[in-house]
């Protein structure tokens, strides 16, 4: 059995003993489908309403799963608890004055801290560099030498495992191991 509500001439209402087909809109003050989870954000997949894997409890929002964003991704805080993995370049950018724009931290006895991985074993790539608004202060290249006060463009010979431009200041003892007469060099 079928009940039709007709308005105007057209059928606007029609009721079985399962489902209520409507020809136009519906406006209530209360609406509350039975298939919707608590807190769950409301998606329309095609056929019924149905609950999304987003949860919005009004204070906290967390997807439930897999999320891609086609944009930009903007936040004023993020709080990564597992693995990231980046696929592109990552930039990091601060204009706070006296505050470090990243800390990485691992509290477990037996954590390392930052590996880097290049795929490139040009000389001229660094695997590694800190610079300032005037020139490479610190600089790691893909041979494993580390410099001081150079840049790629003026590296020394990759011979060198350490090469500092400027002068050395060391506090306590100095300990240096070489292959005999060439152990140490001085140039000027």
């Amino acid at each position: 059995n079928t009940l039709s509500l007709i308005a105007g001439g057209t059928q606007a209402l029609s009721l079985t003993s399962s489902t209520a087909t409507f020809a136009g809109h519906v406006s209530a003050t209360n609406f509350r489908p039975t298939n919707i989870v608590t807190n769950k954000v409301v998606k329309f997949n095609g056929t019924q309403l149905d609950d999304a894997n987003i949860t919005d409890t009004g204070s906290l929002i967390t997807l439930g799963s897999n999320t891609v964003v086609s944009g930009e991704l903007e936040a004023t805080t993020l709080d990564i608890n597992g693995a990231a993995d980046i696929a592109g370049a990552l930039d990091v950018n601060s204009s706070i004055s006296g505050t470090r724009i990243a800390d990485f931290t691992n509290s477990h006895a037996d954590g390392h801290g930052v590996s880097i991985t290049i795929g490139n074993a040009d000389s001229n790539r660094d695997a590694f560099k800190i610079v300032n608004s005037t020139a490479t202060q610190l600089y790691f290249s893909n041979y494993g030498q580390l410099m001081l006060g150079y840049d790629y463009l003026t590296t020394p010979s990759v011979n060198h495992k350490l090469a500092v431009a400027g002068s050395v200041f060391v506090a306590g003892a100095l300990s240096i191991t070489g292959d005999g007469s060439n152990a140490v060099t001085f140039t000027e």
